[in-house]
């Protein structure tokens, strides 16, 4: 199935650098202005500098790669995988532990059953993050990929590894607590590859760099462009040819099995939309059943003891209350071309029944959907306008159910998962051309 390996990483030399972990960053997705220039004035070797170039002009940050690499401070030569672990509060308040492994994903196109979308994404994305790709040659961010085996465990498997003291440590501005270490062990990294062989890999988070990644090869196979290094490469480990370099993509991969693997909710927030449109479709349809509360805690509170599909809805002039479905019919005839585990979703059936078909409320909702991960802003939000906007408060899903839908071929509505934390970028780079490393 899949194939998850060791690769010849770039990596901050800490003999070049005062700390690695001060270098880390988040992926571009979460960073704002603001906080891209904190983060610029920390280091001048901040990944943030490649991950958002100045002005953002890609061939910036392809320059300021292949300084990097002259002057020492990025360097190349050992073959592997680097585990990472966080250590977080989620958005529950629940402290967690994660387990990933930084490797190389071999590339395969969605559909082939390797590595697996789940949810519709946007356009813009892809192609910022395909300029980044041809500008630098490398791959800066990782993406972020999880495989469902509850029987081999990462935690297991690299536990003398990380029983030793970490390579480095960091933490982010959300109290994240990071620790890397780096395994050149190649019966480990053969160990990694053999359990994550027999399962597809589904795309948790980064589908515009995965597809960013497919367009860069797709654009190379149409020039008939090779890679071919001179002499063969002097790595050591698995075989880099002609092709793999660009065959492959940067990753986080995780066994959603494991203990904090969490996928958290995004909730909806529809502006300028009628709400008794909602109301008459709950009476006439029958598949919702209702029932109010005086507050949203004890809403959301009742929300998680479901066994059916439901969501609270916040707003519109009334005080909370709780829809689900608890009749299966009504789920596979809102949703008849979606799979058993997808309909037992609760973001299947807001969507079915209540946003996109049924009451059809997105066509109506004149000031649009907004997505929130924070269930602060989602209340404040529709404070703002209470008596027409509605917001959908959502709980988490589970992890393998998402796989299951994946696995059916079903993509899921966008913003349908939230995979907390975001992985770091600065762990590793990836050189999709060997030149980077001196090897074409």
């Amino acid at each position: 199935m899949a194939t998850a390996r060791s690769f010849p990483y770039l990596r901050f030399d800490p003999d070049h650098v005062d700390d690695p972990g001060r270098l880390l960053a988040p992926p571009y997705d979460v960073v704002d202005d603001a906080g891209r220039a904190r983060l610029a004035t920390t280091s001048p070797h901040q990944s943030i500098l490649l991950e958002l170039p100045e002005g953002g002009d890609p061939a910036a940050s392809g320059r300021l790669l292949r300084a990097w690499i002259e002057e020492g401070v990025l360097e190349a030569g050992e073959v592997g995988v680097a585990v990472v672990r966080q250590r977080f509060v989620g958005p529950d308040g629940v402290r967690r532990t994660r387990t990933a492994v930084c490797c190389e994903v071999g590339l395969s196109e969605f559909g082939e059953g390797e590595v697996l979308p789940h949810e519709r994404t946007f356009e813009a994305p892809r192609k910022a993050r395909a300029e980044l790709m041809r500008a630098t040659g490398a791959n800066i961010s990782p993406v972020f990929l999880a495989f469902h085996d509850p029987a081999r465990s990462l935690v297991d498997m690299f536990a003398s590894v990380t029983d030793d003291e970490p390579d480095f440590t960091s933490t982010d501005d959300d109290g994240t607590q990071i620790a890397v270490w780096f395994v050149t062990d190649l019966a480990l990294c053969e160990a990694f590859h053999a359990a994550v062989t027999p399962h597809p890999l589904l795309s948790a988070d980064g589908h515009p760099r995965y597809t960013a990644a497919l367009e860069y090869r797709a654009q190379l196979r149409e020039r008939g462009a090779s890679l071919a290094v001179v002499g063969g490469s002097d790595f050591t480990g698995p075989q880099h040819t002609s092709s793999s370099w660009a065959d492959g993509v940067l990753a986080m991969v995780v066994n959603s099995a494991d203990p904090g693997i969490c996928v958290f909710p995004t909730h909806r927030i529809l502006r300028g939309v009628d709400p008794a449109r909602l109301d008459r479709f709950v009476v006439e349809s029958g598949a919702f059943a209702e029932e109010e509360f005086g507050a949203v805690d004890a809403a959301l509170a009742a929300l998680e003891t479901l066994e059916v599909p439901g969501v609270v809805v916040y707003g519109g002039g009334r005080g909370p209350r709780l829809l689900s479905v608890p009749d299966e019919l009504d789920m596979q005839l809102a949703a008849p071309d979606s799979c058993d585990a997808s309909r037992r979703l609760d973001v299947t059936a807001l969507h079915a029944l209540a946003i996109d078909g049924g009451a059809c409320l997105i066509e109506h909702a004149r000031g649009g959907v907004a997505y929130t991960r924070s269930l602060e802003e989602a209340l404040a939000m529709v404070d703002e306008a209470p008596s027409d906007t509605l917001g959908f408060l959502m709980r988490g899903a589970d992890p393998a159910a998402i796989h299951a839908v994946a696995e059916a071929g079903e993509l899921l509505p966008q913003k349908s998962t939230y995979y907390f934390p975001k992985v770091p970028t600065g762990v590793a780079f990836r050189a999709v051309d060997p030149a980077l490393l001196g090897l074409g």
